[in-house]
């Protein structure tokens, strides 16, 4: 009993805070608008314009040049080159919060919004990377608890920085001196808002309470060899669940990928290799 009980609390904590908003896109590569057609050809009937950097649902069709699109009520079909799917696109408590990235020459640009029922906008937030590499220097997530929602973002050399879900107004940073994430970072969020992240060139998995404290940073060493630590890295996939959290790795000292089993405070508690 006492483990069943322990197993129902391990997953009521791990239940995810917002549920993925299904199908959204951005409108981007134009002047200021795209067509909203009545079929998939640039010579059907235009039944609306679709402004630059306005959010459509439909579902990206990767074998047309089409794709299949509401705005504003309206259903038709819009190119592909000018549909972008976001980087997060989540729904909470009644608001779609969506993010896209953007370059220039030489830097990243997230630019976060939250949008109401309606598809209007409540606000708006950008965020810039000095740089770009091979991987995503800027991320977005939502995060908190049920009761006080979140939104956090992640731009590589500042740090993590949380955002009001209602007004979009900083409340906490956590920067890069406390924890360098590195890129492309993965996360869990436990529904007490504990976050678990880790970045693909940063460290192993890190714990972050709800308002900011950096709790805990593990380890992924799993053994020695002449004097050397044997260690996983390249981490790029965090998932919580009732023994607790799972990361997964790209390489290791024994030359193949696999994954790590910590638990919720950090101590590793096995690990195994991916065949190859």
């Amino acid at each position: 009993m006492k483990k069943m009980l322990l197993a129902l609390l391990v997953l009521a904590l791990c239940a995810p805070l917002g549920a993925l908003a299904e199908g959204m896109m951005q409108v981007v590569n134009c002047e200021d608008w795209v067509s909203l057609r009545s079929a998939p050809s640039t010579q059907a009937e235009r039944l609306a314009q679709v402004p630059l950097g306005a959010y459509v649902t439909g579902e990206y069709d990767p074998y047309s040049d089409f794709s299949h699109c509401s705005y504003g009520g309206v259903s038709g079909y819009i190119l592909n080159q000018y549909l972008e799917a976001p980087a997060l696109a989540a729904q909470v408590d009644g608001r779609t919060v969506l993010a896209t990235r953007s370059y220039g020459d030489s830097s990243e640009v997230l630019e976060v919004a939250c949008l109401d029922s309606a598809g209007g906008e409540c606000w708006k937030r950008v965020f810039e990377s000095p740089y770009t590499t091979e991987l995503d220097c800027t991320d977005a997530f939502v995060a908190g608890t049920a009761a006080d929602p979140l939104v956090l973002v992640h731009v590589s050399g500042v740090g993590l920085t949380a955002l009001d879900l209602y007004t979009g107004a900083p409340r906490w940073a956590l920067e890069r001196a406390a924890v360098d994430l590195g890129g492309s970072i993965s996360h869990a969020v436990g529904a007490d808002g504990t976050m678990y992240i880790g970045g693909y060139y940063g460290p192993d998995p890190v714990a972050v309470s709800a308002d900011g404290e950096l709790l805990w940073q593990s380890s992924s060493v799993y053994g020695e060899s002449d004097g050397n630590s044997l260690d996983f890295w390249w981490l790029y996939a965090l998932e919580l669940g009732p023994d607790g959290l799972t990361a997964t790795y790209d390489m290791s000292a024994d030359g193949r990928g696999g994954q790590v089993l910590y638990s919720l405070d950090g101590e590793m508690l096995g690990h195994s290799f991916t065949e190859s």
